[in-house]
This record gives C-alpha cells, structure tokens and sequence, in this order.
C-alpha cells in the first residue's frame, strides 16, 4: 500500500510541476485547472517524454488492474488515449529511454 501511495505522490507532483512550467498557462505560482483523464487510476506509471508530454500508463482503478495509456499535452491541457498495455498493471515502474 505504501509504494502505491508514494507512485500516486509522484505522478500527481510530476503533474503539478507541469503545470507550473507549460507554456500558456498562468503565472508561475498560480495552480490551474486542466481537463480529466479518461479513465480514473491510481498506482499508474507517469512518464514525461522528451517531446513535453507525459505518459501515464496502467494503473488501477474500483474494478481491478487497467491497461489503458493516455497522453497529456500540457501546453492544451488535454488527455488523449493511446495505446493500451499488454496486460493490466498496478504499481509499476517505468523509464524514458534516450
């Protein structure tokens, strides 16, 4: 329960700090409203590519393990579907490889 817990922390954190820095938004300092994620998770793995956006992936959710990916665009404040996981999972680790 206390890696899960600590994965939510993060991606929420990674999230937060993205909104601080995309472009268009308001002044640093200021916290701002962006649009929901497709499907509800916690314990999803959260990725900041080297184009901007994040990857969240997997996660879990009232029914179980999800397999479900989204992207987030900062710089519109939108979540997108992309494609989902080979199988469902919870509390995983993963990293952005140069």
């Amino acid at each position: 329960m206390t890696r899960k817990i600590h994965d939510s922390r993060l991606a929420l954190a990674l999230l937060a700090s993205l909104l601080f820095t995309a472009a268009g938004l308001q002044a640093q300092g200021k916290w701002t409203s962006t649009n929901s994620m497709n499907f509800a998770r916690s314990g999803q793995t959260a990725n900041l590519l080297l184009s901007g956006m994040v990857l969240v992936a997997g996660g879990e959710n009232a029914t179980g393990n999800v397999a479900q990916s989204e992207l987030y665009n900062p710089s519109t404040g939108a979540w997108a579907l992309t494609g989902n996981l080979n199988s469902a999972r919870a509390a995983a680790s993963a990293v952005v490889l140069p």
